[in-house]
């Protein structure tokens, strides 16, 4: 069987605004995502620092968040320095950061997928179908965390798609299941 490589593609960042203003932020484009900030915000950063590129780049801005978010604006702009938060960045960064080249077989292997979502294989095997013709990426980590991952929708979780599931089934005319 053919293997796909994953280079580690995912860059945190940390921007300022204006004094004590920054944005902590994963993407895959930096300098795409850098122009539409200025563009949409009105605004030209004054600094930026990036760190990667990672693996678990979401991983690594959900830790930077929740070490800061006592200082938390809104959504992710935060009243902190731009030297505490490239700080607290580069000692998250340094501790989880994934730089490793990951090996995956070109076919996703969905037998644990299945066994964690069982006992609605129809509704799993319609998710797996949209999942792989969506170009979806499906991830699990060393705690045994399985992500999926869209370089349109960014990473999300099991649990959430479990949610859209049952979404899904209700709008249907469906029962929520229990977890």
């Amino acid at each position: 069987m053919n293997n796909r490589i994953f280079e580690p593609r995912q860059w945190v960042y940390v921007i300022e605004k204006a004094t004590n203003q920054v944005k902590v932020g994963v993407t895959t484009k930096i300098s795409d995502r850098l122009e539409m900030i200025e563009r949409t915000g009105g605004f030209h950063i004054s600094r930026k620092r990036m760190f990667g590129p990672f693996q678990n780049g979401y991983q690594i801005e959900s830790e930077i968040h929740r070490h800061i978010c006592s200082q938390q604006i809104i959504g992710e702009w935060f009243s902190v320095s731009f030297e505490q938060a490239v700080s607290v960045a580069s000692t998250v960064a340094d501790s989880l950061g994934d730089t490793s080249v990951a090996n995956a077989a070109a076919e996703p292997d969905y037998e644990e997928l299945l066994d964690f979502l069982y006992p609605w294989p129809k509704e799993v095997w319609e998710v797996l179908g949209f999942l792989n013709d969506a170009g979806l990426g499906v991830y699990k980590e060393k705690n045994g965390s399985i992500w999926f991952e869209s370089e349109g929708y960014g990473i999300f979780s099991l649990d959430f798609l479990k949610g859209y599931m049952d979404v899904v089934n209700h709008r249907q005319g469906g029962h929520q299941h229990e977890y």
